[in-house]
This record gives C-alpha cells, structure tokens and sequence, in this order.
C-alpha cells in the first residue's frame, strides 16, 4: 500500500517526506550533501534535472550483508 508523500522543492534541494516513515529524503540539487567522511546507512541523495527529468543518483550507501 503506497502512503502519502509531501515533496518540498527549494532552489538546492528537493525534500521527500512519507507518512509511513520517520524522517524524511533530502535530495541535494546543487551538490554534496556532506563530507565523504559521512556515510549515512541510507546513502547520499544527489540529482540534476535532464531537460524535464530529474536524475538521482545515490552515493555512499552501504552494501547489503
């Protein structure tokens, strides 16, 4: 069952909220979101618009055991 999602644009970032979960997706439309020291257990969300496609790119996310 899919959940209601808000999304949040900003100038630098695109915010990803779902009711289900706790926290929210910020994802970086102007570059790193942290330094490469950090690493998230869920990635780093990166993305730049192709024409009127948003691409994301995740980075950092650690392998599955």
């Amino acid at each position: 069952m899919l959940m209601p999602t808000q999304i949040v644009q900003t100038p630098n970032a695109l915010v990803f909220t779902n009711e289900d979960v706790q926290g929210r997706r910020i994802v970086s439309l102007s570059g790193p979101t942290a330094p490469a020291a950090v690493r998230p257990f869920d990635g780093i969300s990166r993305a730049r618009w192709d024409g009127d496609t948003l691409v994301r790119v995740e980075e950092t996310v650690w392998p599955k055991p």
